[in-house]
């Protein structure tokens, strides 16, 4: 694939990319490269190849992530239109009913007896549903990905996301990685003490954050600091 698409890159004067998220904002684009010049154009995410260049192959890496980015609804879009996406939740809804009391991609995409948003957010947030959840979404986006032939050379996880990097690797099987990450949801959420606390996600500058809670009464902490 890659020589053919040098070839034809070769016989054409010029080739451009973008990415847009939307009809609206390809649009966009579309009207910048008619009234901006080239050199521009990188600026707002238009890449052009000089004529007859074609970039060597570049090695790929996977970064899945954790707990916390969960959400009602995710990838159900996906699932609608791509089998493999839904084929992935329905072989974990079957591993794990012998171990979740609710079917998992029930719980994710509001159905059944989770038709109620607000109830499947309430259930989506709890670790032994959350955990499975977002390993599931990771593995049907590698499988997604690898069915139209794009796969890592390299694979790293944040946090939860780990897992889902075993199993990329080849690491974990996917059964292994489900087993795995249901049991260790249930012994977190399975622990008991007096005061559980609470906890609270702030998108904002670490010292920003150090800041307002020092004006805080009582024992406030910054307990995980994620950044990029």
């Amino acid at each position: 694939r890659h020589v053919q698409a040098r070839q034809a890159a070769q016989q054409a004067p010029q080739r451009v990319g973008c990415l847009a998220a939307n009809a609206a904002e390809l649009t966009q684009k579309i009207q910048l490269m008619a009234s901006k010049p080239a050199k521009m154009w990188p600026a707002k995410g238009v890449f052009v190849n000089e004529p007859g260049a074609w970039p060597e192959p570049t090695k790929v890496a996977f970064l899945f992530p954790g707990q916390g980015s969960q959400y009602v609804g995710m990838i159900s879009d996906l699932a609608d239109a791509y089998p493999v996406v839904a084929d992935t939740f329905a072989e974990a809804d079957k591993i794990l009913q012998p171990l979740l009391a609710d079917a998992l991609s029930d719980v994710v995409w509001a159905r059944g007896a989770y038709s109620d948003k607000e109830i499947a957010e309430a259930r989506l947030r709890q670790t032994e549903i959350c955990q499975p959840a977002m390993l599931t979404a990771d593995v049907a986006m590698l499988r997604l990905f690898a069915s139209y032939g794009v796969e890592p050379q390299y694979v790293v996880g944040h946090s939860l996301g780990e897992y889902a990097a075993c199993v990329a690797a080849g690491v974990m099987s996917f059964a292994d990685a489900l087993y795995a990450v249901s049991a260790r949801g249930r012994e977190m959420a399975g622990v008991k003490v007096e005061d559980a606390g609470r906890m609270a996600s702030v998108a904002a500058p670490f010292s920003e954050v150090e800041s307002v809670l020092a004006e805080v009464a009582g024992y406030v902490i910054a307990a995980n600091k994620n950044c990029h």
